[in-house]
């Protein structure tokens, strides 16, 4: 656990840097953004394949500074999790979590308020030192918010029993993230339903719970008939399992 709290610190170091680039990009004259969006959008499944293989080095870059800390720290809070048996009843890790859910809450909210505010640009662009804070912050609120989600599903797991298809793609929730990821392209880009940028938030938010549930029922099917997901055996041969 002491290696995923240090990554809280370093994911706001990397987020700190990913906001100088952007502002230093965004302030760049020479760059047309009109025509970056314009070449990222639209067109056939190989083109829009092209346009990801040309742009995946930059992309693996930002996600790295973006979510590479954070990812890696949940991995260890996972192991730690398993370890600690942290899902039985009455577990330390559970009680420790329901204890500090008010403090969890007060963090949690305002950040990721100030975080949505900033990002879809409802706080101006002359409040600099509000939208780095905006920004930066999240590496905090979001983790936090995730563990009042994990505290939610758990007691609600014990009150409700799961459906088993749900289960079983919970157990292989790498095919199940990478399946909602396939849907999502579909439905998102020109070569499926075209609906990016056709959406407002609000909208987004029962189309991306339909995608995340389709993707589920159809892996806990899968997983089912063949005894686990389709990508689940890859994943075991690269960790040696």
């Amino acid at each position: 656990m002491k290696f995923a709290a240090w990554m809280l610190p370093l994911s706001m170091i990397f987020l700190t840097i990913i906001a100088v680039l952007i502002n230093a990009v965004m302030t760049d004259e020479a760059i047309s953004f009109t025509a970056i969006g314009d070449a990222n959008l639209g067109g056939g499944f190989l083109e829009a394949t092209k346009t990801r293989y040309a742009d995946w080095p930059i992309t693996f870059g930002l996600l790295v500074l973006l979510q590479g800390p954070l990812a890696l720290g949940a991995f260890a809070a996972g192991l730690a999790a398993a370890k600690t048996d942290f899902f039985s009843e009455n577990s330390a890790g559970f009680n420790l979590i329901q204890q500090h859910l008010p403090l969890l809450i007060i963090i949690a909210l305002p950040s990721n308020i100030l975080y949505a505010a900033v990002v879809s640009g409802i706080v101006p662009e002359t409040y600099e030192i509000l939208s780095l804070l905006g920004f930066v912050l999240i590496a905090i609120g979001a983790p936090a918010l995730s563990l009042i989600y994990l505290y939610l599903f758990i007691r609600l797991s014990r009150v409700i029993k799961m459906p088993h298809l749900l289960v079983l793609a919970g157990q292989n929730s790498l095919s199940s993230y990478v399946a909602q990821g396939v849907l999502a392209g579909f439905v998102f880009g020109a070569y499926g339903l075209g609906l990016f940028h056709a959406l407002g938030h609000a909208a987004l938010i029962p189309i991306s719970l339909t995608i995340a549930l389709i993707a589920m029922v159809l892996v806990g099917i899968y997983a089912k008939i063949f005894g686990r997901g389709p990508l689940e055996p890859i994943l075991r041969k690269i960790s040696g399992r």
